[in-house]
């Protein structure tokens, strides 16, 4: 009975020394320092408040950015030649892009309805072909008719730039023969689907519109297109797909309803516009 009552004393003073070397421990570990100092604190508040006045100084960098609009790209506007002055090609800033440096170039005054600025073509010089006789070419007017005229402005880095023609200027348009082929060619179908017509007589004429007509008619335009306007398509592939039978009726519509997207430099009218010409034209 007493060793008893000797292992349980002896018992119970272990779990008092080891809980008691527990607490010891929990209170060191809360003693412990955790690597920073006070300079530390010092040094991370100032690496804050450094990083807060470098944004703070862009944030005033930005509101004094006196930042052009010419520097960010736009659609291309239509603008008003409003005056001519013809120059020495140094007179054209080094960064302007002009086509080709040649001794002079002409300086033109373009009014945009609400503010003028000036674009530069080179001048043509031992009978050589510049962007402003394929300009002229394309508007088809000379040089003392180009007064007033409607011309086609893009805008490049800072500079406005008139958009002229990368070839001669040829072809002609051709949209309302276009539309007429196509009618033509739906009503072949309509009358090869009744009968009523001997096949014999319909076939040859459907033939003539789909492998001759429609290539024909395609290509020219596409031609015209390709030199009146920014429209950097191919007028040989177009007009290859044109003579696909069955599938040239929506190849072409496909042509014009891209033709339609492109910007002419001379400012065509739309298709309905053309046909009131065409109309007047008769009458």
């Amino acid at each position: 009975m007493a060793e008893d009552e000797r292992l349980i004393e002896k018992s119970g003073t272990a779990a008092d020394e080891s809980g008691r070397s527990r607490r010891e421990a929990d209170a060191e570990s809360l003693n412990r320092p955790t690597g920073k100092t006070a300079d530390d604190t010092v040094h991370g508040e100032a690496a804050g408040s450094d990083a807060d006045g470098i944004a703070s100084t862009f944030h005033e960098l930005d509101a004094d950015l006196d930042r052009p609009a010419a520097g960010a790209p736009s659609e291309p506007r239509r603008a008003i030649v409003a005056d001519a002055e013809r120059i020495d090609s140094t007179a054209v800033p080094d960064t302007y892009p002009l086509e080709a440096r040649t001794e002079e170039a002409i300086a033109l005054t373009v009014d945009f309805g609400t503010e003028t600025e000036t674009a530069y073509l080179a001048w043509p010089a031992d009978n050589r072909e510049t962007g402003l006789t394929r300009l002229l070419d394309a508007l088809g007017v000379n040089l003392w008719d180009l007064y007033g005229e409607t011309v086609l402005v893009e805008r490049q880095g800072v500079h406005a730039v008139i958009v002229t023609p990368d070839e001669t200027p040829r072809g002609r348009d051709h949209r309302l023969g276009m539309l007429a082929g196509m009618s033509t060619v739906i009503a072949f179908i309509g009358i090869l689907a009744l009968g009523q017509i001997p096949e014999s007589v319909v076939a040859p004429l459907w033939g003539l519109v789909t492998f001759a007509v429609f290539p024909y008619l395609v290509y020219n335009d596409a031609q015209y297109v390709k030199t009146h306007s920014d429209w950097a398509g191919v007028p040989s592939f177009w007009a290859t797909l044109s003579a696909l039978p069955f599938f040239n009726l929506g190849i072409v519509a496909i042509y014009l309803w891209r033709r339609s997207q492109v910007h002419f430099v001379d400012g065509r009218r739309s298709l309905l516009g053309s046909i009131g010409d065409k109309v007047r034209s008769w009458l």
